[in-house]
């Protein structure tokens, strides 16, 4: 049984009071660190990147130095091009003071370089195929050029070549770029008026649209002919 208060000593209720503020600092510390967890789930509820989120304890205490390891690069400037690589030199002119139009003195000459593509143009083939009839078995025959890929004439006559079938094919299954960023791009870099379908056309296995031009290209070649209807 607790001892009545009338007669406790002072000296034990000065150790009950020390004792009692005791409990009460560790009370209000657990209740700070709750209420800090508290907060901390509630922000972490709101943030979008919360499955990728690292909490402090989670992170590298000595992170990795920034920028390229030892021996993975040089650290320099481009190099300036050769004189025989040069394809343009333009020369800006100061005559004087472009304010007090006075002459300038102590001129020095700096240079700049300027590296880029050049303007692509599309290059335009055309094949001229002859096809007649034979008089002794009456076989229609038609001959192709081997550098064709295609036999279609007529409406059907205009397709595009191999290198800008290989770009567009390489667009969209190596990089996956759908087939309207493909003739958005191919269209405005190389000035080819092609549609999103026909790029979409062109892109079938080549063993489906190939000539025989090219799958039988010896064959063909040497015969010199493809048999028409």
């Amino acid at each position: 049984m607790k001892e009545p208060l009338e007669q406790k000593s002072r000296e034990g209720l000065e150790r009950e009071i020390i004792e009692l503020k005791r409990q009460l600092v560790e009370t209000y510390e657990m209740i700070r660190k709750l209420s800090e967890q508290i907060e901390e789930l509630q922000r972490a509820g709101k943030r979008q990147a919360v499955p990728f989120a690292r909490r402090e304890e989670q992170r590298v205490k000595k992170p990795r130095k920034r920028g390229r390891k030892p021996g993975k690069g040089q650290y320099k400037n481009c190099e300036k091009p050769k004189e025989e690589e040069i394809s343009e030199t333009k020369r800006a002119e100061l005559s004087g003071c472009p304010e007090c139009q006075c002459e300038l003195i102590d001129v020095k000459e700096q240079e700049q370089y300027e590296i880029d593509i050049p303007e692509i143009k599309p290059i335009i083939k055309r094949y001229i195929m002859l096809s007649g009839k034979c008089q002794q078995c009456g076989k229609w025959h038609k001959l192709c050029h081997p550098g064709q890929i295609s036999e279609a004439v007529g409406a059907s006559g205009v397709v595009v070549g191999p290198h800008a079938k290989a770009l567009a094919s390489n667009l969209k299954h190596e990089l996956g770029v759908s087939y309207g960023k493909v003739s958005r791009f191919v269209n405005d870099v190389f000035h080819l008026n092609v549609t999103r379908g026909a790029w979409q056309q062109a892109g079938r296995p080549t063993a489906g649209i190939a000539s025989p031009a090219h799958l039988q290209g010896n064959d063909r070649s040497a015969a010199g002919m493809c048999d028409g209807a």
